[in-house]
């Protein structure tokens, strides 16, 4: 070995190793499988309205949202469960404590997805919503009145998801940084 390898071999033995803080890795777990279980019960919860809408719908909404809420409703129940698919993991883990480590990384992982997906769910959204208006503008009988409650519920709309988009997105900047610090 020359002289320059020889320095670099004893640098790198110097190097202080950080320890895994077990304790620390078992407690940011625990709040994951806390949050994911509150946030799968709400996903669960949110189709509530859906089955509401779908039972209430025939005599009160107009045929095309009727058929607006029905391929919501599918759409959302397919995102329920895609969701449920990646927090299923830290949801229903009963793990050693070595497997820690390791599902800590995964949802980590799976969290950087559904942040992603929760991100661009919003824009989808207001997509949605802007076709149903122009659905209803178009097929039902429009009238100027509920021109002004359409323009209300676009612009309630359009600031909940551009605040939806933000959050989510901070959301997936935040894990990625959080699964690039574990390792």
């Amino acid at each position: 070995m020359n002289d320059f390898e020889q320095q670099l071999s004893a640098l790198w033995q110097t190097q202080q190793v950080k320890a895994v803080d077990i304790k620390q890795v078992k407690k940011r777990l625990r709040n994951l499988q806390i949050k994911h279980r509150c946030y799968l019960l709400l996903d669960v919860l949110m189709l509530i309205p859906f089955v509401w809408l779908i039972g209430w719908s025939p005599a009160h909404l107009s045929t095309s949202a009727t058929v607006f809420v029905l391929l919501l409703g599918v759409v959302t129940i397919g995102y329920t469960l895609y969701l449920g698919w990646l927090r299923r993991a830290v949801v229903l883990g009963r793990l050693t404590t070595a497997d820690h480590v390791a599902l800590l990384r995964q949802q980590l992982s799976n969290n950087v997805r559904i942040a992603r997906i929760s991100k661009h769910s919003a824009w989808l959204c207001q997509l949605a919503i802007c076709g149903f208006f122009i659905s209803e503008w178009l097929v039902e009988d429009f009238r100027p009145d509920n021109l002004l409650n359409f323009g209300a519920i676009m612009a309630g709309v359009t600031v909940f998801n551009i605040g939806f988009y933000v959050w989510a997105a901070r959301r997936e900047q935040r894990f990625r940084a959080e699964a690039a610090a574990l390792g």
